[in-house]
């Protein structure tokens, strides 16, 4: 099983949101609400779960990756079509606010940017039990 770190640890995934709600769009979220992208961020809280599932041998890894785009445009474009619930957000914004976002986003993730475009690092906890 695999899941994200926290969201400081995934700017690629917590940029957009955290803009959103900077801009008094919806209220905080809590990273820890059940379904939520990090939810199951702390790997206490994941080798508590599979232990109470009935798994005894249990081996929690955490593994940094990065996700690279060409240009602030391509990382947009991940995010409007891939990102799960914050693209369906998006869509629900009106023509202002999602050029708001967009720009928000932009700055929030300006130190990620490379001379090759954007890098933008990740965190997973990945658990192995039997």
């Amino acid at each position: 099983m695999a899941v994200m770190g926290g969201p400081a640890q995934n700017p690629w995934g917590s940029s957009v949101a955290m803009s959103i709600v900077s801009l008094g769009l919806i209220p905080p979220i809590d990273p820890k609400a059940p379904g939520g992208l990090f939810s199951l961020a702390d790997p206490d809280t994941v080798r508590e779960l599979l232990a109470r599932a009935g798994f005894e041998d249990i081996r929690i890894d955490q593994m940094e990756f990065h996700l690279r785009f060409s240009d602030f445009d391509d990382y947009w474009t991940f995010v409007r079509e891939f990102a799960g619930a914050v693209a369906i957000l998006l869509r629900s914004f009106s023509d202002e606010q999602h050029a708001a976002v967009r720009e928000a986003t932009e700055r929030a993730t300006e130190p990620f940017r490379t001379s090759d475009g954007y890098d933008l690092p990740g965190l997973s906890v990945n658990a192995l039990a039997s």
